[in-house]
């Protein structure tokens, strides 16, 4: 549960104005395969945020609800 908590305080926090997204799924990626996943290879997370876009946001904004002082 540690790497989608750490990609949603990297949402919250809004580290760039643009890209924050892509940003903590290259940090997901790079924790995912430090944790020992075989990532990236076969699959494009990023890919698959784009096919799935309008549940994607719906996820990303709900998780982000109880995250203090969390902005849209």
């Amino acid at each position: 549960m540690m790497i989608p908590s750490f990609a949603v305080d990297v949402m919250c926090i809004k580290p760039t104005d643009e890209g924050t997204g892509r940003l903590a799924r290259l940090f997901s990626l790079l924790l995912m395969k430090k944790a020992g996943f075989d990532v990236g290879r076969y699959v494009s997370i990023d890919r698959l945020c784009e096919r799935h876009a309008a549940a994607y946001y719906d996820r990303s904004t709900r998780a982000r609800e109880p995250w203090p002082h969390a902005q849209g």
